[in-house]
């Protein structure tokens, strides 16, 4: 058991450098979330003003965008298993993989923790800062541990 954890942990180290050496391109694909909620902030802007409310079912504009940045972070952060298993099968390589001392399914899952990890931090640092300069800083801080229970479920 301890090796497997030792095996599986050192796939996600090395997913995990791999995204530290390109920064670039983390940060280029942080860029959608910036797209992202600076058109929902806009949207939901119009929304709350077209009904001339500060609350729609409960939730105010601050709190509609920092769901969304949420729920954005997410999306955007999740890996794409389902799509590299299928290619691996389309070209064939998955029958290599198969040969390989470790369990298929628990390497791309560690693999694209490494991988989603530093993505999921950077837009949430991103859209936050986006976020925070839109409609100020995030709702009370005592819900922050829920909602990193619910972000990583979500993943």
């Amino acid at each position: 058991m301890q090796h497997n954890i030792r095996k599986y942990s050192a796939v996600f180290t090395t997913q995990l450098a791999n995204s530290f050496a390109y920064p670039l391109d983390l940060l280029a694909r942080s860029l959608t979330i910036v797209l992202f909620m600076w058109v929902f902030f806009h949207l939901w802007r119009a929304t709350f003003e077209s009904v001339g409310q500060t609350s729609i079912n409960g939730l105010s504009l601050d709190d509609t965008l920092w769901y969304l940045m949420l729920a954005e972070t997410i999306l955007l952060s999740r890996p794409r298993l389902a799509n590299i298993i299928a290619e691996q099968v389309k070209d064939g390589s998955v029958a290599y993989a198969l040969n390989k001392p470790y369990n298929l399914l628990s390497y791309h899952f560690s693999a694209a923790l490494g991988d989603s990890v530093l993505r999921m931090a950077v837009n949430v640092l991103v859209g936050g800062a986006l976020v925070t300069l839109l409609v100020g800083p995030p709702p009370d801080p005592l819900g922050w541990p829920l909602v990193l229970v619910a972000m990583v479920l979500g993943w």
